[in-house]
């Protein structure tokens, strides 16, 4: 997994965790099964389409889930 991948798996779940959304929920709500789901956040592949349809069951940009939070005041 590389640099931008990692990144988005870390925004994913930071935002899951800020909407109180479970991978299982936010499965269902993408259209992946959660073990679909799981795969994605390891590999850190994900589709546009995906991207913004977790965007979307999270209540977020799709901004906030590319974005880098390198240089963010600790």
């Amino acid at each position: 997994m590389d640099k931008t991948d990692r990144t988005v798996t870390e925004n994913v779940l930071r935002q899951m965790s800020v909407a109180g959304v479970n991978l299982d929920d936010l499965a269902t709500a993408v259209s992946l099964t959660p073990r679909a789901l799981t795969r994605r956040l390891t590999v850190g592949s994900f589709k546009v389409r995906e991207l913004g349809l977790i965007a979307h069951a999270l209540d977020c940009r799709t901004a906030e889930l590319l974005a880098s939070n390198e240089g963010a005041a600790a």
